[in-house]
């Protein structure tokens, strides 16, 4: 169904941005779950925390979606704290 594809491509597309934001891999960083902020080791955890092997995979991947959102929220929620 076309709106699933919609939200599939906004999730590959939020990703991609995300993965490249400094304060989502200070966000990364300070709760220890990356060594180094960067986006590299921003992609990489993201994937492993996702357990996909492309970012791609959040167009049809109902779990991951779901953890994305989480993700997603939990930054948000981080990002205005600081």
């Amino acid at each position: 169904d076309r709106e699933n594809e919609f939200m599939g491509e906004k999730y590959v597309r939020t990703a991609g941005m995300l993965c490249t934001d400094p304060k989502f891999w200070k966000f990364l960083y300070e709760d220890m779950q990356i060594l180094d902020e960067n986006e590299k080791q921003a992609t990489e955890w993201l994937r492993e925390y996702l357990n996909i092997k492309s970012r791609a995979e959040l167009r049809t991947d109902e779990k991951a979606r779901g953890l994305f959102q989480k993700l997603l929220k939990e930054f948000q929620e981080w990002n205005q704290a600081n």
